[in-house]
């Protein structure tokens, strides 16, 4: 499975899920960076998995109190 394929972006949010339901919180994030961008290029902006991951990294962001980068990705999704 190569990089470029939205199976291997899906592996990489579910393992950044699991890292932050178990407080690695500084394991999670590249993971989720990285599966926005496989998702962004692979499938684009408007699509729900792509927007999704946004998501997800932006609780990341709340739970750390990272706040503005939070709302910047609510923000982003938004649109």
């Amino acid at each position: 499975m190569g990089h470029d394929n939205p199976r291997y972006a899906n592996s990489l949010n579910n393992l950044a899920l699991f890292y932050v339901k178990i407080g690695k919180y500084a394991l999670a994030e590249p993971l989720y960076v990285e599966a926005i961008s496989v998702r962004k290029k692979v499938l684009g902006t408007q699509h729900p998995d792509y927007l999704q991951v946004l998501h997800n990294l932006g609780i990341l962001y709340k739970v750390t109190a990272r706040y503005l980068d939070a709302e910047k990705l609510y923000l982003e999704a938004k649109e």
